[in-house]
């Protein structure tokens, strides 16, 4: 209890102290109030002294009484961003229900899995096929794959304890790794993605469809995504490394699960309409977030989902509660110019415009990572760090679209630097497979360091090349 109220005195206390000092020159009364409330519901995100919902419905409803506005209060329930990322989530649920991603896992591991590293990269792929519909590493990662491959970890003796590093250990260790490289391949492969893109709409005017995030991480993302397995598996080698008997383990699970149902072959159907449709969005003018939910309604009707399945999905209205509250708020500081204000602010404070663009870019990437280690949540830093990385490009005049891109995509491998980074991470520490703490910051600073590279050295040339900036 002392250790909850010490966080709700900081989370209440920080903005009234706040709100009673005089707004800085450039910023009004009613712009510095808004951002009290913001700082609080932030603030509230990162330390937990009530559930992320509940800070951000007192949040909501404290600016919608303070101002008589209940726009402010509400406006971010209608935002676009905050239903493509819930009805991702309950896409997600039904790749659980139907058990179709365990059948794809499944597929894949009796196809290729002969050998560790085969394993490994049937992992990856398995997580990155479903990755597109659901953006939770929680549910992805350790909820559908991992425990498919962990049973095989089993299955083959290696359990937590002396037998670990047969092959569990190097499975675990490098599930963290694809479930985060997977997350930077599609907005809907994480929701913190989304909140990022949020910002860079408000901040620097830019939007980026589904199809282009894909089209930017398909060069510099997919070869980070691909090297991942291999590189986990020289610096984390298993101690088996041909593995005859998988074929034999994923047929037995093939026929626990039994012949493919209507269900995962409507949800197959619909899955693949639904990539179709994000994909061509440019060409059908249909929105991206229009096509998530039509896809949640055509598994409904056709019974591939149960309604009372979805609408127990908790992570789905968990987030969207907060989301929403963030955007709601984070829009009504944006139309308050209070961005603008931080980036001449920052402009000031920091010398940045008239440097090299290269260089700029570069430090704000290694600021997109770094601090991470000071966040146990991503959701939390992009809401808390990134209006200050959008503002510090603002302030040096760097190319809108390069910089959204390049710390978006950067936002994935920051969450990897430490197994408290992301919330997938303490489950598959939890496991016991990895008990060297080190190895997880080692192989985190690996993806963070290749991800950087990559970004910095093959994405801004591609991205360059597709005249994207």
């Amino acid at each position: 209890m002392r250790s909850k109220w010490w966080k709700v005195v900081l989370v209440f206390g920080l903005p009234i102290l706040i709100w009673f000092v005089d707004a800085p020159p450039g910023l009004t009364p009613e712009a510095w109030h808004i951002f009290a409330i913001y700082a609080g519901a932030i603030l509230g995100v990162i330390f937990k002294p009530f559930p992320e919902p509940v800070v951000l419905l007192a949040a909501c409803s404290i600016a919608g009484i303070v101002f008589s506005d209940y726009k402010i209060a509400l406006s971010g329930f209608s935002n676009r961003t905050a239903w493509l990322v819930f009805s991702a989530f309950l896409i997600g649920q039904a790749f659980v229900d139907t058990n179709l991603g365990k059948r794809i896992s499944y597929l894949l591991l009796k196809r290729f899995g002969k050998s560790s590293l085969a394993i490994g990269y049937c992992m990856a792929l398995s997580d990155l096929i479903v990755s597109p519909a659901t953006p939770s590493n929680t549910a992805r990662s350790g909820g559908i794959v991992y425990p498919i491959f962990k049973s095989l970890a089993v299955a083959l003796g290696s359990v937590p304890g002396p037998t670990a590093k047969k092959i569990g250990a190097y499975l675990t260790a490098l599930e963290y790794q694809n479930s985060l490289t997977s997350h930077a391949m599609f907005i809907t492969a994480g929701a913190s993605n989304a909140v990022v893109l949020a910002f860079a709409v408000s901040i620097l005017n830019i939007e980026v469809s589904w199809a282009l995030w894909f089209l930017a991480a398909a060069v510099p993302c997919l070869l980070v995504f691909f090297l991942m397995p291999w590189l986990v598996y020289k610096v984390y080698p298993p101690e088996l490394k041909a593995i005859p008997e998988s074929k034999a383990i994923a047929t037995q699970g093939l026929q626990e699960l039994g012949p493919m149902t209507k269900e995962e072959k409507y949800l197959a159907f619909f899955f693949l309409m639904a990539i179709l449709g994000w994909a061509t969005t440019s060409i059908t003018k249909i929105d991206t977030t229009i096509v998530a939910i039509s896809f949640v309604s055509l598994c409904l009707l056709f019974g591939a989902v149960k309604w009372e399945s979805l609408a127990g999905n908790k992570g789905a209205w968990t987030t969207f509660i907060w989301y929403a509250g963030v955007l709601g708020i984070a829009a009504t500081l944006s139309d308050a110019k209070f961005f603008e204000w931080l980036a001449d602010v920052m402009g000031k404070v920091l010398p940045l415009a008239g440097l090299n663009p290269l260089l700029v870019l570069t430090v704000l990437t290694i600021l997109s990572i770094l601090p991470r280690y000071l966040f146990a949540s991503t959701a939390a830093f992009a809401a808390s760090f990134y209006p200050v990385l959008f503002a510090m490009a603002l302030a040096a005049k760097i190319d809108p679209m390069a910089t959204t891109l390049l710390l978006s995509l950067s936002l994935s491998y920051g969450s990897t630097l430490a197994p408290y980074t992301n919330a997938v991470g303490p489950i598959l520490a939890g496991t016991g497979y990895v008990a060297d703490s080190g190895v997880w910051w080692k192989l985190g600073g690996l993806l963070a360091i290749a991800g950087t590279i990559a970004l910095l050295v093959i994405g801004l040339p591609y991205w360059k090349l597709l005249g994207l900036w």
